[in-house]
């Protein structure tokens, strides 16, 4: 009988000597690459990856088990020399002051090429130019400067990563921040180790070959006590057929800041792994991929998450002086959070002093006041959890395989009436709505029994009302604006009024560069802020008079300027815009009014409808503007810009008075 087997690797001759080399070969700078001035598929880039290879092995060590490694080599031209900071290298890795797993760089080389009378010169980087700095408890950063870069110069770096996190491999961009020529991933699989490689984000034509070959493993060994106590030591060889994959992408443009784009981390081309399950010699398959019914779990014993939240008893005397049904104390309980806390700014998704010490000190993070709520909700027999999200910006947590690394924050919900209200303490808004960095695709509710997904968007809207009447009369024109915010129209306004009235007022004059402010007002409500205008201008042409209807709170530029689009557009909340305009029109005029309109895309996910209208002496134009969905695809964004191209003409149209 045997006992766990201790095993270490020793790879074959067959496995290092690849029947395919790496293209790109560290130290191989050509004069040709020196003398490029431009990317030819990207002819603005200032500066572009050459080339650029990862290669990723499993490997095994007799203390701390299974780990993997990946090889990273990168070669950058630089054409422009305000780009050179692409020559601060920084490398970010997972290693904790306490634990014993932990991520590791080692084996850097680099050099910067420079063409020099017709001669390429090379620097090296000396060990005494690489830092290594702590950020924070858990993470590390090792940076270099890489030496005598100029305009023109190719720098070349490698590295190899080893890390003890081999449930999730490396996760390979060929998309990055510039234009890549040539990116290069390899990884070998032994056939012990089941994963899953998926091509995510942007998509774009990759080169992929595959190729299975033998692999010859020697591990050590140990026996139990046998007869008479004998244990036997001795080496043993495994045999895998195991599987090398190749892919490689070229010319791939950089990942552009573009309007209305969330979670650029989740943008880029890249290649992800993910560990499903291992089945190692004579023992049977075992899963590995954690579900999110066993993350559930997880977190429902987890002392900063599921455990925390059932410790409500600090709340219990406030509870017996609350009035009202559920609905009623629990809108009580908000209003109580939000008046006895003072949000850090710190975003974090677990807590361990959530509860009566958080309420004592009151000040804390977005878990330390949220999970504090959940506690209070609960205490007074409303059915309260948890919910795990990640705010704007941060990325998506994956449909399938849960890593709580990707959730960032944690607000609160409540079942009322069969109704879900979602609630964030940290914040001035109404019982019921969360504010827009938490807006973004759905939350994980940890609950008994197995939780569930949460649409974080399913309630957001934004509401504007504009009317506006306009009169002319002795050379003057004069327009009255009555504008309504509402929901998070009304927040965002109410923000940038609350933070400085000054510049808000200064904001809407802005809106009316050729015209004079007469008035200019605000009023705030619960939950509405209502803003009026009166402006008034010269008329310069009495004969022809050119008045534009809708002119305020109007959409007057397309957004979206690129011909294509890779990257979904997510935006925060669906939008109405109701703008109604009427004037009386003088007498001994004839009118010429815009066309009416009606443009829906698919599925009524957008719409707008622009009339105008006279009846006798007085016109009516109304617009009427409808976002009715959150995300569009990459591929629907050609009819979206379309969309927005048209409604911005709509909106610049004149309705023209001539005098007869």
């Amino acid at each position: 009988m045997y006992k766990l087997i201790t095993i270490f690797f020793t790879l074959s001759i067959s496995f290092l000597a690849h029947s395919q080399k790496l293209e790109l070969r560290f130290g191989k700078v050509t004069e040709e690459e020196l003398e490029m001035t431009e990317c030819d598929f990207y002819p603005e880039a200032e500066s572009m990856i050459l080339g650029e290879s990862g290669d990723i092995g499993l490997k095994y060590y007799d203390n701390t088990g299974w780990a993997y490694s990946i090889t990273i080599t990168r070669r950058i031209k630089i054409f422009d020399y305000q780009d050179k900071d692409i020559a601060n290298i920084k490398i970010n890795i997972y290693d904790p002051k306490d634990g014993s797993s932990r991520e590791r760089v080692s084996s850097i080389r680099a050099a910067t090429y420079n063409l020099v009378n017709g001669k390429i010169e090379k620097t090296k980087l000396s060990n005494k130019e690489e830092h290594e700095t702590r950020i924070s408890d858990y993470r590390k950063e090792i940076s270099f400067a890489m030496p005598d870069v100029n305009e023109g110069s190719v720098i070349e770096y490698q590295y190899t990563l080893e890390s003890d996190f081999y449930y999730n491999l490396y996760t390979w961009h060929f998309q990055n921040s510039i234009p890549t020529l040539r990116s290069e991933i390899r990884y070998t699989l032994p056939e012990f180790f089941n994963y899953s490689a998926n091509q995510v984000g942007n998509i774009y034509p990759t080169e992929r070959s595959e190729e299975t070959y033998s692999e010859s493993f020697t591990y050590t060994y140990e026996t139990l006590p046998g007869q008479g106590g004998r244990v036997e030591k001795g080496r043993g060889t495994l045999k895998s057929i195991s599987k090398r994959v190749i892919m490689v992408a070229k010319n791939v443009p950089p990942v552009i800041d573009e309007p209305f784009q969330n979670n650029k981390k989740n943008i880029p081309s890249r290649l992800e792994f993910q560990l499903i399950s291992t089945k190692m010699p004579g023992s049977s398959t075992r899963m590995v991929a954690e579900s999110y019914e066993d993350f559930n779990k997880t977190m429902l014993k987890s002392s900063g998450v599921g455990v925390v939240v059932n410790k409500g008893f600090f709340f219990r005397n406030m509870v017996e002086e609350l009035e009202g049904w559920h609905l009623e104390k629990a809108k009580a309980i908000y209003e109580i959070m939000q008046e006895n806390f003072v949000y850090n700014n710190v975003i974090s998704s677990y807590s361990t002093k959530a509860g009566k010490q958080a309420f004592n000190d009151k000040e804390g993070s977005s878990s330390d006041i949220n999970l504090t709520l959940v506690a209070a909700l609960r205490e007074a027999g409303i059915d309260a959890n948890p919910i795990l999200l990640s705010t704007r910006g941060h990325g998506i947590p994956h449909p399938v395989y849960p890593n709580f690394d990707e959730f960032n924050y944690v607000i609160a919900s409540a079942k009322i009436d069969e109704k879900l209200y979602l609630l964030d303490a940290t914040t001035d808004l109404p019982f019921g709505n969360l504010p827009t960095r938490c807006l973004n695709d759905k939350g994980w509710m940890v609950n008994e029994p197995v939780g569930e997904w949460v649409d974080l968007k399913a309630n957001a809207s934004y509401n504007v009302t504009l009317l506006s009447s306009t009169s002319i009369a002795e050379g003057m024109i004069q327009t009255k604006h009555d504008v309504k915010y509402e929901n998070y129209a009304f927040f965002s306004e109410f923000d940038d009024f609350e933070e400085d009235e000054e510049s808000y007022y200064t904001d809407i004059q802005n809106s009316f560069p050729d015209s004079e402010v007469l008035e200019n007002s605000v009023e705030t409500g619960d939950s509405d802020l209502k803003v009026h205008v009166q402006v008034e201008k010269d008329l310069d042409n009495e004969s022809v008079i050119y008045i534009q209807p809708i002119a305020y709170e109007a959409v007057k530029s397309n957004p979206f300027k690129r011909e294509e689009r890779l990257a979904p557009i997510d935006f925060p909340y669906t939008v109405s815009r109701k703008l109604m305009a009427n004037f009386e029109v003088p007498e001994g005029y004839s009118v010429e009014l815009p066309e009416p309109t009606i443009v829906k895309l698919p599925e009524g996910t957008a719409k707008f409808t622009y009339t105008a209208r006279q009846q006798g002496d007085q016109i009516m134009v109304m617009s009427i503007f409808e976002l009715n969905k959150n995300v569009f695809t990459s591929t629907e964004y050609p009819m979206l810009k379309q969309f927005y191209d048209l409604v911005a003409k709509k909106h610049g149209e004149m309705i023209v008075l001539k005098k007869i």
